[in-house]
């Protein structure tokens, strides 16, 4: 029913949308059809977060959509509809902020910024008779030319506050040279160090099912226990099998599994998803190298940006906990930009403007 409900404040506001389908194809020929994509709207991406988010919370409906101009296919929409623990309901895209729509090359930009309005129409519109709390909007890539504008002015009109959180990427445009400088100074003597300890594998596509279990394993070891169920393993599975992502693990001497990094990736950016170490090795340069790895790998794949992480600082609100500023530094290290991006939050009971017809 809620989720028919967002489906019928869809259809008033004139947006024409047709679900993903478990085949996929519509979805998949959209992104690769050309533009800047971020990894937000990857397939790969949007099926493991729905798997996880499925898991996470007491009642989820992954609701993606393709976005329909006439005839044809433009755009591609990740949303999800969750349960809050007041019992009301709200929107997000892949665990995180609801993004705005992507829209593929050559879709004008009189038609982007007319389906970008009244897909906040339908949005305001739902959450008004939904939610009871505040709402976070999110943005694609303001590091890249991906449009954003018509969707953070919407919200801004609507009464939404603004904050700025901070991403570290790697620009792979530069040489490897440029990159390398940008490491933190001790990291390369431990990125030197990681090369003479550890072989580094690069595993994606057929031959990568038991490389992909032995990580799953370690990640069970290293964590103390099982921290999320075999679907999004699944899905990371077919992420790889369609390259849609990549593992890097690090092996001793003996051929033993000793660490690695699991990475999703479109053709214009890349993400750092998920590590898993053995934590009898935390003396030793592990991460380093995988993060490296990484940044080389994503180079040689002509991928533009590395996304590495969210660099937290404690003044924030809420404030981060000590683990997560000890990652955000980490990750920190290797980055060659810190770049803002706009955080909105919406307070649900405003009016829904509808768009004019």
């Amino acid at each position: 029913m809620v989720l028919a409900g967002f489906q019928q404040e869809l259809e008033k506001a004139g947006v024409s949308v047709e679900p993903l389908r478990g085949d996929a194809q519509g979805w998949d020929l959209l992104a690769r059809s050309g533009g800047y994509l971020p990894v937000d709207y990857s397939l790969g991406w949007v099926r493991y977060q729905s798997a996880y988010m499925a898991q996470s919370v007491a009642e989820y409906q992954a609701c993606p959509v393709i976005i329909r101009h006439g005839d044809r296919s433009v755009g591609l929409w990740p949303v999800g509809i969750h349960r809050l623990e007041s019992g009301a309901w709200t929107l997000g895209s892949n665990s995180e902020a609801l993004l705005p729509p992507w829209f593929a090359d050559g879709v004008g930009g009189r038609v982007q910024k007319d389906i970008t309005k009244r897909c906040v129409a339908a949005v305001q519109a739902f959450l008004s008779s939904h939610a009871d709390q505040a709402v976070e909007i999110g943005t694609a890539a303001p590091w890249q030319a991906v449009e954003n504008e018509t969707w953070v002015r919407a919200w801004l009109e609507a009464g939404s506050t603004t904050s700025n959180e901070f991403h570290l990427l790697v620009d792979l445009s530069l040489d490897l040279a440029q990159i390398h400088s940008h490491l933190r100074r001790r990291y390369r003597s431990y990125v030197n160090q990681g090369r003479r300890l550890w072989t580094v594998g690069i595993h994606e596509g057929q031959d990568s099912a038991p490389f992909l279990e032995a990580f799953r394993e370690l990640h069970v070891q290293a964590a103390g226990r099982v921290t999320r169920g075999p679907e999004t393993w699944t899905r990371q599975a077919e992420a790889i099998l369609a390259r849609e992502a990549l593992l890097i693990d690090l092996r001793d001497a003996s051929g033993a599994l000793v660490g690695g990094g699991f990475f999703h990736y479109t053709r214009s950016e890349a993400f750092y998803g998920v590590g898993a170490y053995d934590r009898s090795l935390f003396d030793k340069p592990l991460g380093h190298l995988v993060q490296v790895a990484a940044i080389e790998t994503f180079k040689t794949k002509g991928v533009r940006w590395y996304r590495v992480g969210t660099r937290r600082y404690p003044g924030e609100s809420p404030p981060p906990s000590q683990k997560e500023l000890q990652i955000a530094y980490f990750e920190e290290g290797f980055a060659t930009h810190m770049l803002p991006r706009v955080a909105i939050t919406w307070p649900p009971g405003t009016e829904a403007p509808r768009p004019a017809r």
